[in-house]
């Protein structure tokens, strides 16, 4: 997922996800850890991301699992917690994604 981040040229956040990662601050977790209706969460004052292993289920491409990670990394990097915020950051990630052709069988998952 961080390679894709890197691939679409948003190397800030995937260089700060390596980082995180480095340190085992990005865990994958079951939905007994984390409730089943979260993809993924961020806890900013802890600088870590738990990401659930339904994630891969729910959505099954590289591409789409890569935005919900760097979605995270975004509330983490920027300290915010609202989506005003990071919402032109995952959309900034959709337009280099479909750009560079990285959505073969259809557009950006909503």
């Amino acid at each position: 997922m961080l390679d894709v981040i890197e691939l679409v040229r948003m190397t800030d956040y995937s260089d700060f996800g390596r980082g995180l990662y480095d340190r085992g601050r990005i865990r994958l977790v079951t939905t007994v850890e984390l409730d089943q209706q979260f993809n993924a969460f961020s806890w900013i004052s802890e600088q870590c991301i738990w990401y659930s292993e339904v994630t891969f289920v729910r959505y099954p491409r590289l591409v789409d699992q890569s935005e919900i990670l760097l979605h995270e990394l975004a509330h983490l990097k920027t300290g915010k917690q609202t989506h005003t915020s990071i919402n032109p950051i995952c959309a900034e990630f959709r337009r280099r994604a479909w750009e560079d052709g990285l959505y073969v069988d259809g557009p950006p998952a909503e």
